[in-house]
């Protein structure tokens, strides 16, 4: 009985079947995390990388960034991005692990 759960660990379709959703509409989707869902999505989740590209970014923001709320921050660095890539659309993403 010590093994058992109480809360269960957030699954990942959440933010993969977002991106997954957006793959081939040439938007940017940005997953706000510290970069461990995005390895996991791009890396395991997303068959399609193997034959195609899409822009998913990682948001690279740590947790203090969010508790002094430096969404600036977050503005700055798609908008860096954006001027590369020029997407049809945003998406910010949250993961579990935020």
């Amino acid at each position: 009985m010590e093994q058992l759960w109480i809360t269960l660990p957030a699954l990942s379709p959440d933010y993969s079947g977002v991106c997954a959703a957006l793959f081939d509409l040439g938007g940017m989707s940005v997953i706000h995390d510290a970069s461990g869902c995005t390895g996991n999505y791009t890396g395991y989740d997303e068959l399609r990388w193997f034959g195609a590209r899409s822009m998913v970014f990682c948001s690279g923001l740590r947790e203090i960034d969010a508790v002094l709320g430096r969404d600036d921050k977050l503005i700055d660095h798609i908008l860096k991005a954006s001027e590369y890539t020029n997407p049809t659309l945003y998406a910010v993403i949250r993961s579990p692990g935020d």
